[in-house]
């Protein structure tokens, strides 16, 4: 048979698909998605199976080196949905396919050598001792090519073997590899006691699993005989499956499969019901004020898909989450559920992957990488606070958004699309609104007497605490004072990690900056560092001014590590905790929200993360200490996220049975965000916001695409984004409602030793946009742009900087 030439999408920043030929045999059950190991210029690296070239190529064509998968590893849907992020967001295929599957990395695969004839490498070794040491080599199998290379003169004679056939190579792929925990006895006959072995068996417990250690420094068995018992099937691996189920410290909700459903989450349901059981695509928004019982509605529907055979996919905006939400469906689902994220190692998310293909587990959990979760089933989509821009990947491409390519994966797979929030994003609220999607209103929070929390706004130019403690206000204190007396708990909100956000010289002022981002620094004292929020650099706090040479430093502004160093002396009885990324990121900040909802301390101090999601039934006071942190930042949409970010920590309060208070903290009182905000009515916000996004042609009423030039050397760069401009307007000329702005310099204009310049484009029509970039990057490939300047592009960015 006739070799076949097949379309391969290459890991990587490439939006071609290249062609190589293949022999018959690996053309065998070849559906998209199959992987192979390709040679792809001086490297070697992954490709993916697309379709198979029809038409014959004039250029000489290479043949792919090693198939990887004997099935495609891709569901149906999920391969589709990966083609439109590709298409829609303007990325690689290859590159959106690896970010879907774990292990499928760009590092270049490395060889194996392993024996084909391991009868002729005994026999040679005994006959030629100078073939002996390669012989040697090879004697337990498989050997890593790296190892080989260290004897010049065995790798000689190794590679003359492998041109006879004798040994074979084949790439490392990734797979699956758990951590062994130790071995047990397996159910099959066991040894006498007449032999030593025999005895050793005796002493072990059918039931009990013995780790490798124990066994050789307890028991006294050896690795030879550990090895020949599992080879004999008297020993069986035990392997350790905690990053599969990954279940949180947060406890588990027992008591939600009992409640019973009010009215309004009864017709919530009962909405959900029909689309689910005829496999019909309808988006709703479940526009739910705080504590409104969203949660509970969501765990019923789950149950509904799951009871007619199918999976379901619930998305947060962020990993640490995930475990709270998990503590809601493992109650309904127990290991059924399963949290699937970034933070887990490739190994742990392969397993997970292998468990949802094999249908042990139906309810997948997780940020918006879960969107890659290969459900082969999906009954029920669910996006929890759907206005998060969380949701939207930033870098490294595919920059995709979780929300919105969940919408398309419920159209794909015809399932209802559930997105929750008590401050739906504009561009959802206005989908409502013109009835694209389908409108749900939980109005009131589930038990009678549970109001909503009285909100009362601090004018900070009058009321502040002076001295060390400016952050925080008179009456702020003295409630706070109040709830810890009565037994209440509280959360403090401050969106500004760190200790101090500048420090700066106290004789000549001069305030250390990123020399890669041109940003002051941040002082974590915690570290005793200065640190860079952007690219992440840190520095050892300078004991002299580089500028002066002075001795003396000022500590300017306030961030979560100041709050929480003089929260024990500003109150007797306080007990508190901060969670910000930084504490998060260690193993103690996984469990920080669990000892919270345990009530092992009262006060949670906190970023972002204190916003979203947390069911605490004792708090009964909210602190926000800089409400306008984010309000003057260059973003369209600044007013709305920290509008939502505002609206969703008030909601943390007043959850149980005694009444919630929120004291913002403002020097802009009279502030529309503000005063809505004190008013609690989301439609006020969104009416005066929609006018505005009419007016300046901003989503929802047209798409937006960023497309940023950065180069190292900056006057090169202002050159050519000005005929980079031109030759835009060149190549999306006869566009309809196309508006294009720049080359301006970015916010952020230095970021990483990159100088950065936007263009940004508006239009009601992204693919026609996309379609006019691709057909130009094929004219003229990178744009025709100098090798040291690159273009990144951004498809309905969330981050304005």
């Amino acid at each position: 048979m006739a070799d076949t030439l097949i379309n391969l999408a290459v890991v990587g920043p490439y939006t071609n698909l290249y062609t190589y030929r293949v022999k018959p045999a690996d053309c065998l059950n070849l559906t998209p998605g199959c992987r192979f190991l390709v040679p792809f210029g001086q490297s070697v690296t992954v490709g993916f199976y697309i379709e198979e070239q029809t038409e014959p190529v004039e250029y000489r064509l290479k043949y792919v080196k090693q198939r990887i998968d004997t099935f495609s590893p891709f569901p149906e849907n999920l391969f589709r949905l990966c083609k439109w992020i590709s298409e829609y967001y303007y990325s690689g295929l290859g590159e959106t396919l690896a970010a879907a599957l774990p292990g499928t990395g760009r590092k270049k695969p490395k060889l194996d050598i392993y024996p084909i004839n391991q009868e002729y490498l005994k026999s040679i070794a005994s006959d030629r001792p100078e073939y002996a040491q390669a012989a040697h080599l090879l004697r337990f199998g498989a050997i890593k090519e790296e190892n080989i290379a260290k004897d010049a003169d065995a790798l000689g004679i190794i590679e003359s073997w492998m041109k006879d056939g004798i040994v074979g190579s084949r790439y490392r792929v990734k797979s699956v590899r758990q951590k062994v925990l130790g071995y047990r006895l397996k159910e099959t006959p066991i040894p006498t006691a007449e032999d030593k072995e025999g005895a050793l068996i005796n002493c072990l417990r059918p039931d009990n699993i013995y780790s490798r250690d124990e066994l050789l420094e307890k028991l006294g068995f050896t690795d030879y005989r550990i090895q020949k018992l599992f080879k004999s099937d008297i020993f069986e691996k035990v392997f350790d499956e905690s990053g599969v189920t990954d279940i949180s410290s947060y406890p588990i909700r027992y008591d939600l499969p009992g409640l019973t459903l009010l009215e309004g989450q009864k017709q919530a349901l009962d909405a959900l019901i029909s689309p689910i059981e005829q496999n019909e695509f309808v988006p709703f928004l479940l526009f739910g004020v705080t504590g409104s019982g969203k949660t509970l509605v969501y765990c019923h529907a789950a149950k509904k898909a799951v009871e007619a055979g199918k999976s379901v996919l619930v998305m947060v905006p962020e990993i640490a989450l995930s475990g709270l939400l998990l503590s809601s469906f493992a109650a309904f689902f127990g290991d059924k559920v399963a949290v699937m994220h970034s933070g887990l190692t490739s190994s742990q998310r392969l397993a997970i992957r292998q468990k949802i293909l094999s249908g042990d587990i139906k309810v997948v959990i997780g940020p918006r990488s879960a969107i890659f979760a290969p459900l082969k089933n999906p009954g029920l989509i669910i996006v929890d606070e759907e206005h998060d821009s969380s949701y939207k990947q930033d870098d490294p491409a595919p920059r995709y958004n979780g929300r919105d390519a969940a919408v398309m994966l419920g159209k794909m797979a015809s399932c209802p699309v559930i997105l929750g929030s008590a401050s739906p994003s504009v561009e959802s609220f206005y989908n409502a609104e013109s009835r694209r999607y389908r409108m749900i209103t939980l109005d009131q929070r589930p038990k009678s007497g549970y109001r909503m929390p009285h909100i009362v706004t601090l004018d900070m130019k009058t009321e502040k605490i002076h001295g060390e403690c400016s952050f925080l206000s008179y009456k702020l204190k003295q409630e706070t004072d109040k709830h810890i007396a009565e037994g209440g708990q509280i959360i403090y909100y401050l969106n500004r990690r760190g200790f101090s956000p500048r420090i700066k010289c106290r004789h000549c002022g001069e305030v250390p900056t990123c020399d890669d981002c041109g940003i002051t620094y941040t002082y974590h004292r915690a570290e005793n560092v200065i640190k860079c929020h952007f690219c992440d650099h840190v520095e050892e706090v300078p004991q002299r001014c580089p500028r002066c040479n002075g001795k003396e430093f000022i500590y300017i502004g306030v961030g979560t590590q100041r709050v929480e160093e003089n929260l024990a002396r500003l109150f007797k009885d306080v007990k508190a905790e901060r969670i910000d990324s930084d504490k998060a990121a260690s193993k103690s900040g996984k469990l920080i929200l669990g000892d919270f909802a345990e009530e092992k301390f009262n006060l949670l101090l906190g970023t972002q993360m204190v916003t979203k999601g947390l069911d605490f039934p004792n708090v009964t006071l909210v602190g926000v200490l800089a409400a306008d942190i984010g309000l003057d930042m260059p973003d369209f949409r600044a007013a709305e996220k920290t509008y939502a970010r505002l609206l969703q920590v008030a909601g943390r309060a007043g959850r149980g049975d005694r009444d919630g208070l929120v004291m913002i903290q403002t020097y802009y009182n009279d502030h529309p965000v503000i005063e809505h905000i004190a008013s609690g009515e989301y439609r006020g916000f969104y009416d005066r916001v929609i006018i505005e996004r009419r007016a300046l042609f901003y989503p929802p009423f047209s798409r937006l695409i960023s497309v940023i030039l950065q180069s190292e050397d900056e006057k090169r760069l202002e050159t050519e984004a000005i005929a980079f401009r031109f030759k835009m307007e060149e190549h999306l000329s006869g566009l309809d409602n196309f508006v294009l702005l720049g080359p301006a310099k970015a916010p952020l204009y230095k970021l990483r030793g990159q100088f950065r310049r936007r263009f940004l484009i508006k239009c009601t029509g992204v693919k026609k946009v996309v379609a006019r970039f691709r057909q130009w990057e094929r004219e003229k490939p990178g744009f025709g742009l100098p090798a040291k300047i690159r273009a990144i592009f951004d498809v309905d960015p969330m981050n304005m900087m």
